[in-house]
């Protein structure tokens, strides 16, 4: 087993400086054989030898008749990694080499080397120049060592020279190859004729048997082949159409791979990598071998040229990079092919579009001043001008108008010069060949030629004429629908849909909400809208593009600042060719009074009916308790239970029914009476009434309750003789029902005064204040409402109908007055009657008194 040699640290680098030359297993060639020989006679050896180490072998140049020992074999391995010449006097004695068995090819062990390195002129060190001996050379002369590094060097110089030589032969070749190749692009009437005959070219120089040329799509991972070069003996024509047939791409073949890996690449063994590629089966089964991949961008476009062998030629290391730069050379013919694709592409555009299109020159070439004639029209212009292709091409551009249109009148004596220094879009009325009429677009820009700067101008034209009918239709339209919006009696206003800013708003507009026309015009939709609302109104009006219109109520701000509910439909629309919103916006604020008068009267309807029940209710145990009374003592006298009419204790009864039929009374009264003021039936029967005697009367009629409550009942008042004019009766049941409360909501030992004066400006308060549980302020409307009691609790403990002070309420308010309540709960109620100025007649001033009181 042969030891391991040691490697130099740029091995890979020494190793790729050998390849370049090109010299391994290479013939033998005199002018290394005379320094190997200069080399032996040096030191009186046999043998002397150049020597190059590739990876694991040593290969002679010159020298032993075996050609190759392996690497770790040779003293040569050793002498790389020095920058000296190594001496071996003595391998037998020489550590490194005394355990080595290295023989020449007699089998007699070597004894004696002598080596000096072979340094490339970039510092690489790939050989040795060597002699070898099997005797020991124990005496070496420092001259000796001098003249065999003289030696190596001028191997190596000769290994340069014939590096450059070959370079040279290798240049011409390339360089006529290139010409052949250029020639042949030249000479092709096709892109891909050009690519054909030029891979030909290409195999016969490097001996490939096949060559293909693929295009990467833009459309997904698809790929096509392009160009195949066969040589004509080959039988493998068949399979180059076999392979346009394939569907192949970027993901399954050869070509993806190239293109993916980036670089050229050698695949030698191709057969084993026949699982990866698709389509390449039958060309292995066909003798092929192996295949140099060169993947080339050019005009953004990817291709992928593949060259395959059944036999690789000598140096086939170089092979994949000698053909991605032979390939490199092929640019023009690629470029040429992407400008025969697009040139197909316009030519199919322009031969089959629907609009005309015509190409205008100078009818005199040299003067750029000379008239515009047609030099090309597409079949679209001869369809819609009526003339054949020839008959354009002996016409002016000016003479297909039709006089009549402004915009042809002032192009007809320049025909179209005037677009020269500018891309024009114009409608042009045309004149056909028959006679008749139609409107076209142009679209005309000038081109300059590259070639010959000469200027042309390119004019597509469409026809117009229903689009001009359809707005010549729309823009009466709109004449109708402004006339309509401006008179129009409800608020309407027009919103650009792109900028939000008013457009137009008619005259009910600005009456309805105070802005001007100038300042709506100035506002965008959202500024009227009130703060709260702005955000979703701005999707609501986005909404219109989608569904057509939409419907809502919103509050609108006014110029004066103040607010009125609107109800607005909004539909969208295209006005003078933009997006625009209608919006159409009813006032509600009168509609809006109306439904709140009607909800309030609603509220007051369900409010009167629940008061009613509730009032039903009471009255059931207020009319039940005294006709309960009135019965029983009437069934006790009538059946003279406790004997014959006339006992003390009968009479009694009489008054128990007394009592009770006139509480009935009280309530039956309450209930007509309410029930005549309701109807506007009572009337007041006016007299002069004495306001004293009208308290003092009231006093008394209340005295009695008030003494058995043990309440004290107090009259003052600040004038004598002072007289009203009005219904007694009524206003001592005022007083009488005011003063009757007091006392019923009043505790024992407190005071009630009943008081009346003069205002400054000549009304009369008469007043009744107390010092009972009071009510609460929310509760004084309750109060005052028919039917109505402030809490059942209190109902049950205070028995009463609810009638009292509603009664009062109307009776005062007939009189032209008012009732006024002013209570603080826990401290007491102050009711006020106030009449006004016109019923009070005054008398003679008096001080306040205090006449004899209940209590």
């Amino acid at each position: 087993m042969l030891p391991s040699f040691p490697l130099p640290p740029d091995e890979p680098e020494r190793l790729a400086a050998l390849k370049r030359y090109e010299i391994l297993d290479t013939a033998p060639e005199e002018s290394f054989n005379e320094v190997a020989q200069a080399a032996a006679l040096l030191f009186n050896a046999p043998v002397g030898a150049v020597a190059f180490l590739d990876a694991d072998r040593t290969w002679f140049k010159t020298g032993p008749a075996t050609s190759e020992i392996p690497r770790g074999a040779s003293f040569c391995g050793h002498t790389i990694t020095e920058h000296t010449v190594r001496i071996v006097r003595d391998a037998l004695h020489d550590p490194l080499f005394s355990n080595i068995p290295i023989v020449d090819e007699t089998g007699e062990r070597l004894r004696f080397y002598a080596g000096a390195p072979l340094v490339t002129h970039d510092g690489y060190r790939i050989g040795t120049l060597c002699v070898i001996d099997q005797k020991p050379h124990l005496d070496i002369r420092d001259d000796q060592t001098k003249i065999l590094a003289t030696l190596a060097r001028l191997a190596l110089n000769e290994l340069e020279l014939r590096f450059e030589l070959q370079a040279r032969k290798r240049a011409e070749r390339d360089l006529a190859l290139t010409s052949e190749i250029m020639s042949a692009m030249a000479l092709a009437t096709t892109s891909s004729k050009a690519l054909e005959d030029s891979l030909r070219l290409i195999c016969d120089d490097v001996g490939a048997d096949i060559a293909t040329a693929w295009e990467c799509l833009r459309r997904g991972d698809q790929i096509r082949i392009t160009a195949a070069a066969v040589e004509p003996d080959r039988d493998l024509s068949g399979e180059m159409q076999r392979l346009r047939r394939l569907p192949l791409t970027l993901s399954n073949s050869l070509t993806g791979h190239a293109v993916k890996l980036g670089k050229p690449e050698l695949i030698v063994n191709f057969a084993e990598r026949i699982s990866e590629f698709a389509g390449i089966g039958s060309l292995v089964a066909r003798g092929i071998a192996s295949v140099v991949s060169v993947p080339i961008a050019q005009g953004g476009n990817e291709f992928a040229f593949h060259f395959f062998f059944k036999n690789l030629p000598d140096n086939a290391e170089n092979l994949a990079e000698r053909l991605a730069i032979l390939t490199d050379r092929l640019r023009p013919a690629l470029a040429r092919k992407a400008s025969e694709y697009y040139r197909s592409l316009f030519e199919s555009v322009v031969l089959n579009a629907g609009d005309a299109a015509m190409v205008a020159v100078p009818e005199i070439s040299a003067d750029p001043n000379s008239p515009l004639i047609i030099a090309f029209a597409n079949p679209a212009m001869c369809r819609m001008t009526g003339y054949s292709t020839e008959e354009l091409q002996e016409l002016r551009p000016e003479q297909l108008w039709d006089a009549a249109s402004s915009q042809a009148g002032d192009m007809a004596p320049i025909g179209m010069q005037f677009l020269r220094d500018r891309q024009t879009r114009m409608d042009v009325c045309f004149r056909r060949k028959d006679g008749s009429r139609f409107w076209g677009e142009i679209g005309a820009v000038q081109v300059a030629d590259d070639a010959t700067g000469e200027l042309r101008l390119v004019a597509i034209v469409r026809d117009i004429t229903e689009r001009r009918q359809l707005d010549e239709i729309r823009r009466e339209r709109e004449k109708d629908f402004e006339l309509l919006f401006t008179r129009a009696p409800i608020a309407m206003m027009l919103v650009d849909m792109e900028t939000r800013q008013y457009k137009y708003v008619n005259e009910a507009a600005t009456h309805l909400f105070g802005y001007s026309q100038e300042q709506f015009l100035a506002m965008t939709a959202s500024e009227i809208q009130i703060p709260e609302e702005r955000e979703e109104f701005e999707t609501v009006l986005q909404t219109p593009l989608e569904s057509g219109s939409t419907h809502a109520v919103w509050h609108y701000r006014k110029a004066d600042g103040s607010t009125i509910p609107v109800d607005v439909t909004v539909h969208s629309m295209m006005y003078r060719g933009r997006p625009t919103a209608l919006s159409v916006a009813a006032d509600l604020s009168e509609q809006k009074r109306i439904q709140d008068e009607i909800g309030h009267a609603r509220d007051a309807a369900v409010e009167a009916n629940r008061a009613k029940t509730d009032f039903l209710a009471n009255m059931s145990h207020e009319l039940r308790t005294p006709l309960n009374a009135v019965i029983g003592f009437s069934e006790i006298m009538h059946g003279e239970l406790f004997g014959p009419l006339g006992s003390p204790r009968y009479r009694r009864y009489t008054g128990d029914i007394l009592a009770s039929a006139g509480h009935l009374l009280v309530l039956i009264n309450d209930i007509l009476d309410l029930a005549k003021i309701e109807a506007k039936h009572l009337e007041l029967r006016e007299d002069d009434v004495d306001v004293a005697a009208l308290m003092e009367g009231a006093e008394r009629l209340v005295g009695p309750r008030a003494e058995l409550a043990q309440i004290a009942v107090k009259i003052r008042s600040t004038r004598r003789n002072l007289t009203v004019r009005g219904d007694e009766t009524a206003l001592k049941r005022v007083l009488v029902n005011l003063l009757a409360n007091s006392v019923k909501f009043s505790e024992s030992g407190t005071t009630i005064w009943l008081s009346a004066r003069e205002t400054a400006s000549g009304d009369l308060i008469i007043s009744v204040k107390d010092q009972g549980i009071g009510i609460a302020a929310l509760d004084i409307p309750v109060a005052l409402t028919p039917f109505r009691q402030i809490d059942s609790g209190l109902g049950r403990k205070y028995l009463g109908t609810g009638l009292g002070l509603p009664i009062a309420k109307e009776l005062v308010e007939l009189h032209g007055g008012r009732l006024v309540i002013d209570s603080t709960l826990g401290v007491g109620t102050t009711v006020s009657i106030e009449l006004p100025r016109s019923r009070v007649i005054s008398g003679a001033a008096a001080p306040a008194h205090e006449p004899a009181s209940s209590g």
